[in-house]
């Protein structure tokens, strides 16, 4: 398992049915191949309090999907949309209004 990917699954990797079921790390692990590919708008938001997944995980993925842009809420927790759900709104309404649902143009 990779480094960065360990803090967000150790709550899981304790409980019986995660361990029965090594198929969800597999598409975890394929999707991660995948970020590369990826060509449409990314934003990327994560509570600085999270308690849940560190956003340390949010970073990297970040650093991993090129393009993306990485809002960091200050004081939010897991639950962001509802931390911070005008900027969320916002930035969505600024990828579909400035019509960049296409893809990125190498």
């Amino acid at each position: 398992m990779p480094a960065w990917l360990k803090p967000a699954l150790t709550p899981f990797a304790a409980r019986p049915a995660f361990l029965e079921k090594p198929s969800a790390w597999m598409r975890i692990r394929i999707s991660a191949q995948r970020y590369p590919s990826i060509r449409c708008p990314v934003r990327i938001f994560h509570g600085t309090a999270d308690q849940l997944i560190e956003p340390e995980q949010a970073r990297h993925l970040h650093r991993a999907l090129r393009g993306s842009v990485l809002h960091l809420v200050e004081d939010a927790g897991h639950m962001v949309t509802y931390a911070d759900g005008a900027a969320i709104a916002e930035a969505v309404n600024t990828v579909v209004g400035a019509n960049s649902i296409r893809p990125i143009q190498n």
